[in-house]
């Protein structure tokens, strides 16, 4: 997977993607979520516990592996580059 940070044109990395339940995770998610967006603070699409207890939502962990090659450009429905570095 390619994840940019903020935009299309910001900085990015290939990552891997992968449910978690931790707890830890989802109480990190629980706890940082409001602080992020507006919406939650309002108290309107908030997550809670209770929500990754029972299943209605998952945390995701995402995991960088490398930088994007240089000069990459991606285009909807382009594949991610290979893990492999070239030399």
């Amino acid at each position: 997977m390619i994840v940019w940070i903020g935009k299309m044109q910001a900085p990015a990395f290939i990552s891997k993607a992968e449910i978690t339940k931790d707890p830890t995770v989802s109480h990190q998610i629980v706890e940082d979520f409001p602080k992020r967006y507006l919406m939650a603070r309002l108290g309107l699409h908030t997550p809670t516990q209770a929500m990754f207890d029972q299943g209605k939502i998952l945390a995701i962990v995402i995991t960088p592996l490398r930088d994007l090659p240089a000069g990459f450009k991606s285009q909807p429905g382009t594949p991610a580059p290979g893990l492999e570095r070239k030399p």
